[in-house]
């Protein structure tokens, strides 16, 4: 799954993957960075619409039905430069702010992606989470800056939402080094 050329392919393997945590539950689902998608047709829609999920677009706001409880989810939110929750923490200072303007309601969960690894942030009225990610590393300028932080966590969350709370599971697998092997085998 992390090196298929084939869109389809990727459609059909991440289809697989998580039709067993899904059977039964609501899926939601938003895009994710551009570059990972299609310019003709929206892969992550494919995707959450074949699992019978709802699919939004960039963001959304949902009122978890059954929970009593708000979820906000986008693919990209800030990011700590040191401190791996700090975007995440600065994300939930600015939702304080919202609320208290009454220009947002309160969010009880906060779910992004992006950076490639997971964080996992819990305060008394939120908690948020930066999923891990299905991409294996890739020489790029940008990253080679800090080559031990920008190793990416291959893995994804099950998120359980209920009246009584919010439970979380992340679920990561060992990083293939695909390109490493490239320059250490001179191929």
């Amino acid at each position: 799954m992390l090196t298929a050329p084939e869109l389809e392919s990727q459609v059909d393997m991440a289809i697989a993957t998580l039709r067993p945590y899904t059977r039964g539950k609501r899926v939601y689902g938003v895009s994710g960075s551009r570059y990972h998608n299609s310019l003709e047709m929206s892969l992550d829609r494919m995707v959450i619409e074949q699992l019978g999920g709802e699919f939004y677009g960039v963001e959304a706001i949902v009122h978890l039905q059954g929970a009593d409880k708000v979820m906000y989810t986008a693919h990209r939110m800030g990011g700590g430069l040191l401190y791996a929750a700090g975007g995440l923490d600065k994300v939930s200072i600015w939702m304080d702010v919202a609320e208290a303007q009454g220009s947002m309601p309160h969010i009880d969960l906060v779910v992004c992606a992006h950076y490639h690894f997971y964080v996992e942030v819990r305060t008394k009225c939120r908690v948020l989470v930066q999923a891990p990610c299905w991409q294996a590393r890739t020489p790029w300028e940008v990253l080679s800056i800090n080559p031990g932080k920008t190793q990416p966590m291959i893995g994804g969350i099950i998120i359980e939402v209920t009246p009584i709370g919010i439970s979380m599971e992340h679920r990561t697998y060992d990083l293939p080094h695909i390109y490493d092997r490239l320059v250490m085998e001179g191929l």
